[in-house]
């Protein structure tokens, strides 16, 4: 009986290491998960097949742990599953979008001061509290990425709550402020959402936030716009990766065990040194030390991809936009500043024709801001046309094409007396996040923007 079992766990395990979306700890393909369950079922089926009594000395203990494990999943799959479930789906339209009714937890290293933070996205698929129908209120939809959505901080530290905070304070009235944040969204995402959600939401003001680290990138990976010869985006229709279909797969229904271990070894990894960098925020942070030619050899291969094919690849990784940046006058530069543009008008177009008006936010890259990212080390002599506030111009130049209005926060983030990031990641902290929301709420009252 113990051989026959052994012979059907190691079958389990050689199907669990070709089938990424049951692993669910990285992606599809060959990975350590997937060598480590490749390795166990090795293990069982040369012990299943050793003769007499030494086949039954190995499969027990094996078969004993194996057990132990699957009984550790079960009671991880019902012990606490927003903590390791994604709260993120695909979608026709968007390429991906929050799952409405769901929440997820992060938990911050050591650094910046530990605790948990709890993101829930209520019934319409913002983050928040679920919307009240029929109020007389003005009302704001702030559009954007992380720094909207802000995983990172408690809902009442965000730049959306904190800028309601202050338009009621400023205006003696109340102001509803409806988070539309989402990790990774582009512009592009942005003006399909946009055109989607208005005509129900029917606010007073949008504000759009652009984050110039690499927003300009998303243009190119997301593959939602094109030009046409008039430098008018016309819609395409782009489709996931099947590499990236499984990975949300794997997200959603993975198993949990070993998303616990890899989690708890970068804590223990954290735990040597209270200094240690944050780069489990996201992806983003990996890039902080990329030197130049390797972001411009990435951007290259954004631009490449975007011409080649209408398959969506990465959504997720961004990369700090180099070419716009270092050498504004190259061909992929070009392409991205007049999509850019081109979808700022799409943006306008779909407020005006809901009767909202429009204020673009931009963020600069704490890579240009701080001295102890890579913006501080940028060779001039290399890239003469560098300039710290590079991204953030050709964003306010595209806007200004358009008639927008724009708060640039460049200079006042690079003024900043108090840190206004986490440490080891290129984010708002709370501090940042109500820095913004006070300099965008005097914009708006002192423009009349929310009538």
């Amino acid at each position: 009986m113990f051989r026959w079992t052994g012979l059907v766990g190691a079958f389990c395990a050689f199907a669990a290491a070709f089938a990424g979306d049951i692993i669910g700890v990285s992606s599809p393909g060959l990975g350590p998960a997937q060598i480590a369950a490749f390795a166990f079922g090795v293990v069982l089926a040369v012990a299943a097949l050793l003769p007499g009594e030494r086949s039954l000395y190995v499969l027990l203990p094996l078969l004993s742990a194996a057990a132990a494990l699957t009984f550790i999943e079960l009671l991880l799959q019902v012990a606490d599953p927003p903590r390791f479930r994604t709260t993120y789906q695909p979608d026709s339209a968007y390429l991906y979008k929050p799952i409405p009714g769901t929440t997820k937890t992060f938990r911050h290293w050591r650094a910046n001061g530990g605790g948990t933070v709890t993101t829930h996205f209520n019934n319409s698929g913002f983050r928040g509290d679920d919307l009240t129908a029929g109020t007389n209120n003005l009302s704001v939809v702030v559009y954007g990425d992380s720094f909207i959505e802000a995983p990172f901080s408690p809902q009442d530290s965000t730049f959306p709550f904190q800028l309601g905070v202050a338009l009621r304070t400023l205006l003696g009235q109340p102001v509803d402020v409806i988070n539309a944040g989402v990790i990774g969204y582009g512009p592009d995402q942005i003006a399909v959402r946009m055109g989607q959600e208005l005509p129900r939401l029917r606010p007073n003001l949008v504000v759009v936030s652009i984050c110039a680290e690499n927003d300009f990138g998303d243009l190119l990976r997301d593959k939602l716009f094109a030009l046409d010869s008039s430098d008018e985006v016309r819609r395409l229709r782009p489709v996931l990766s099947d590499s990236l279909k499984e990975l949300f797969e794997a997200a959603r229904s993975g198993l949990v065990l070993p998303r616990v271990v890899r989690r708890f070894l970068l804590r223990r990894a954290e735990a040597g040194s209270v200094t240690a960098p944050v780069k489990a925020n996201v992806p983003l942070a990996r890039r902080l030390h990329a030197p130049a030619e390797d972001w411009l050899a990435k951007n290259e291969g954004e631009y490449q991809d975007y011409t080649r094919d209408h398959v969506v690849r990465n959504v997720f990784e961004d990369i700090y936009t180099a070419d716009v940046s270092l050498l504004p006058h190259g061909e992929s530069s070009l392409l991205r500043r007049r999509l850019m543009a081109g979808v700022l008008g799409e943006i306008e177009r779909a407020a005006r024709a809901n009767g909202a008006a429009v204020l673009v936010m931009v963020i600069p890259s704490a890579n240009d801001v701080l001295d102890e990212f890579e913006g501080g080390r940028i060779d001039s002599l290399a890239f003469p046309d560098y300039r710290r506030s590079s991204l953030n111009d050709a964003v306010a130049n595209a806007a200004a094409t358009r008639g927008l209005p724009v708060v640039d926060l460049f200079a006042h983030f690079r003024a900043a007396s108090t840190r206004l990031y986490w440490h080891g990641d290129l984010h708002w902290n709370n501090e940042g996040q109500l820095h913004a929301a006070r300099l965008v709420a005097e914009y708006i009252v002192g423009n009349d923007l929310l009538r």
